[in-house]
């Protein structure tokens, strides 16, 4: 688990935006005493086939003990990359992207450490 980067408590305000997409509503988000304003959207457009197969492949890699960190492949388009930030949180996995540029950025899965 060395590289792995420590909890990160933005990546909380970003999955409760992800929240926001998925169910719409235009609440706040508070952290703290600092209010973060959530981005509203109508409805999202993931469907349930590719929600399913992100999902297949995070019990795929819970289920593998050999394996700590799952990174899934470059070039992945933004909306892809937020489908898999938001099944890795509702399973309970930690997350995070690496890369710079939107064609090389990656999303890294891990187990959550226990204590």
């Amino acid at each position: 688990f060395s590289d792995m980067p420590p909890d990160d408590p933005s990546s909380q305000v970003d999955f409760q935006i992800a929240l926001q997409h998925l169910f719409g509503g235009s609440t706040a988000h508070e952290k703290g005493k600092d209010t973060v304003p959530v981005v509203t959207c109508d409805q999202n457009d993931w469907s349930s086939e590719e929600v399913t197969e992100i999902q297949t492949q995070l019990e795929t890699f819970i289920n593998n003990d050999a394996q700590d960190i799952l990174r899934f492949h470059r070039g992945m388009g933004s909306r892809k990359r937020k489908l898999i930030h938001f099944v890795a949180e509702k399973m309970g996995l930690r997350h995070w992207g690496e890369g710079k540029k939107d064609a090389e950025k990656i999303v890294v899965v891990a187990r959550r450490r226990s204590g």
